[in-house]
């Protein structure tokens, strides 16, 4: 069993990341995750205990807490050598999958310090994002999230190339409103996924250009976000807004409205 201090505590202020994806099913097109200055306090405490148990405290709603138990469940069955009290203290954010990704990241680190583990760069995102993907979402979603967590900088991606992790400063993200994104009840046709996809991996890239700044065409970043916005519509039927905002897909089922400042 590895060598554990008694008790560890970790408080840090993280950036909250975006995704920038399109869940389409049977086709893997690339992820995109980008960092926000939306920043969260997130406080992790580990304690010896005769028993299993976690306290969430803070302003937070019952999804994320439903979350982080289920993260707990996983961590008990397949990671704790012992048991362990776990106190998570976390703000609350509309895009509660950033939230979750972050706070993900943080309880690996703390673990990594409690039992005095030290990871590689990559264990510690792979571990970070197999934790992340226990929420319900693509690996390659939760890989993309834990790679930008890791460096603190964009990151794409794709079952093929595989993680490419860019330059580009945090990006003010303004979260507007939730919107549910229904289950698909039949797949669509075969040769409409491979275009969504091919148009999924060609607006990443835009969206990528206008995050960092690289593009900055007014008219071309409104087309951009039309376009990325009609894959939702086209395949789960979530009607695009005439603002000029951006989907953004949170927690199985959920999209979250975002502007880009």
């Amino acid at each position: 069993m590895p060598a554990t201090r008694s008790k560890s505590i970790s408080i840090v202020r993280k950036n909250i990341p975006i995704l920038i994806s399109h869940r389409i099913p049977q086709r893997n097109p690339p992820a995109l995750a980008f960092p926000t200055r939306e920043s969260h306090v997130v406080l992790v405490e580990l304690r010896e205990s005769r028993a299993n148990r976690i306290n969430i405290k803070g302003d937070v709603n019952e999804t994320v807490t439903r979350c982080l138990k289920k993260l707990f469940n996983v961590l008990k069955s397949e990671v704790l050598p012992e048991p362990l009290s776990v106190t998570i203290r976390l703000e609350d954010s509309a895009y509660r999958l950033g939230v979750l990704a972050t706070v993900t990241h943080q309880i690996v680190l703390s673990l990594e310090g409690y039992y005095k583990e030290e990871f590689t760069r990559e264990d510690r995102i792979e571990i970070t994002a197999r934790l992340i993907a226990e929420q319900g979402i693509e690996l390659s979603e939760a890989r993309a999230l834990a790679y930008a967590i890791e460096h603190g900088k964009p990151a794409l991606y794709s079952v093929s190339e595989g993680p490419v992790v860019l330059e580009g400063k945090p990006v003010d993200v303004r979260f507007l409103k939730k919107v549910r994104a229904k289950r698909l009840a039949k797949s669509p046709p075969g040769i409409l996924l491979d275009y969504a996809a091919k148009l999924s991996s060609h607006v990443i890239v835009q969206l990528l250009g206008l995050l960092s700044g690289t593009s900055k065409e007014r008219e071309e970043e409104i087309y951009t976000l039309r376009a990325s916005n009609s894959i939702w519509y086209i395949l789960y039927g979530v009607k695009p807004s005439s603002k000029p905002v951006l989907l953004l897909p949170s927690l199985p089922g959920e999209l979250v409205e975002a502007e880009i400042k």
